[in-house]
Parts: structure tokens; sequence; C-alpha cells
């Protein structure tokens, strides 16, 4: 007797999951898929569609569900000082040797500037989003992730045009003390991320 395959168990519980439904409830919902298939014969496929489509649908009946789009401020607080620690490292790995390097203003716009937009534009619209119960077979925004790709590819080449372009050195730091920065940044991000990361929401 057939039950839903792998792929469609898969897709169907993953879009359930981007639809803001709760864990006990995909589980609810699996089971009814596997109970009608057992009974009646059918594939999920033949019984209720597109696993995307279908979830979609169920999913805008349930309490917890939500089509509409939000800024993930955890996604934020985590990934804000993961970048910032890699990017502000570069700065005395380029920088000419000695115990003090020099701060540019290109370094500046580059940390205060390009990481943070890039960090929230990926925590408001570069995950995959909700699709619109009205249209549950329609993807939503950028759900294959171009759009992802090239907007981080062009915030990532103007960054490197601050970095080189504005190289007027704005004040000099501590070599060690940029250093001793970027490893508080990366145990920061990697404490808030042991605190702050739940069930995927995206």
């Amino acid at each position: 007797m057939p039950e839903p395959d792998r792929t469609w168990a898969e897709q169907f519980t993953m879009q359930m999951t981007i639809q803001k439904a709760q864990a006990d409830e995909i589980d609810k919902a699996l089971a009814d898929v596997r109970s009608h298939c057992v009974e009646s014969g059918e594939s999920a496929y033949e019984a209720f569609g597109e696993p995307k489509g279908y979830a979609t649908t169920l999913a805008a009946e349930l309490p917890t569900a939500s089509s509409r789009p939000s800024v993930d401020f955890r996604r934020i607080g985590i990934l804000l000082p993961l970048i910032w620690g890699p990017v502000l490292l570069q700065i005395p790995l380029w920088a000419p040797a000695g115990s003090n390097v020099p701060v540019s203003v290109g370094h500046v716009l580059l940390v205060a500037v390009v990481v943070p937009a890039w960090v929230v534009l990926t925590a408001r619209w570069l995950r995959r989003l909700p699709r619109d119960p009205r249209t549950p077979n329609r993807a939503a925004f950028d759900e294959k992730g171009w759009r992802s790709m090239w907007l981080t590819l062009g915030l990532a080449a103007v960054g490197a045009a601050f970095w080189l372009a504005f190289d007027q050195v704005m004040f000099t730091t501590s070599r060690w003390g940029l250093i001793g920065l970027v490893c508080a940044l990366l145990a920061i991000g990697l404490l808030l991320s042991r605190l702050l990361t739940v069930r995927p929401t995206s």
C-alpha cells in the first residue's frame, strides 16, 4: 500500500516549516497524508498534488501560519558579529608590518554601511519566504536563490570599491587590539548562535 514518497514528504515538510507551521502540526499533517495514502491506495501526488502548494494551502489554515515576510532580528544579531569579524581581520592582514595599522575611510564605510546592509537584507529578503496562500503554487520571492546571489555579489563589489577607492587614513589602531576585537566578535556571534538558534523558519 503506498505512502508518501520521501521526496514529497521532504518538500512538504520544508514548505510547512517555511510557512511557520509548528513541529507538531507538521507531524500531524504528515500522519494524515500517510493514513490517507494507505487507505485509498493513492500516491501523495495523486491525492494532494504538488507538495509545496498543498503545504502552503494547509498551513494557511493553522493559527501559527503567516505569509508576511518579517525582519528576523535573531538572524541579524547572529550574523553581524560573525561577518564583522572576518571583514575587520582583513585590515591588519593587508596592512604594512608594524604595531599599528591604518584604518581608511573605505574600511569604515565597508564595516559601517556595507556589512550591516547585507545582513539586514539577508535577514529581511534573502531567505526562503512563505508563499502566498492565495497563489500556493507560485514560488515565493527568490525561492531559488538567484537574486540573493546577485545581490550578495553586488554588495561585495561595492564593499571592494569602497575599500580601494577611499584609501584616506582616518586613524591608526593597535594591530593586536584589532585582532582581539575580531576574536571577541566571533566569540559573541558563536555564543548568540547557540543561544538564539531555534527551529529553522526560513
